[in-house]
């Protein structure tokens, strides 16, 4: 006689949830890149010396890595790595069922 094997299935994670820690950990890559020191997903872009140029330079970086328009203010409208991924993966297209992450 041979074993009986029995199959669970995993629970179903929202997507939302699974995406944005994956996504915190783009920007605050993207962040470490602009500022070359570490940052945390809840420090304040600007406290931390963000400029206008920097800025510029972040939401380009952005809307070219995921495939987005991101209008400039979204910096200003959402100054923490955690608001602006927030942001990216509402805006970011979904593909297969899963949204891109860079």
């Amino acid at each position: 006689m041979g074993a009986q094997v029995t199959v669970r299935q995993r629970p179903a994670v929202p997507r939302e949830t699974d995406r944005s820690p994956t996504m915190i950990e783009h920007v605050v890559g993207l962040w470490r890149t602009i500022f070359e020191y570490d940052v945390d997903p809840y420090d304040d872009f600007f406290d931390l010396g963000g400029t206008a140029a920097d800025a510029v330079l972040t939401s380009a970086l952005a809307s070219r890595q995921f495939g987005v328009e991101l209008p400039l203010s979204t910096v200003f409208d959402y100054p923490t790595a955690h608001e602006f991924a927030a942001v990216l993966t509402e805006r970011t297209p979904v593909r297969d069922g899963r949204r891109l992450a860079g």
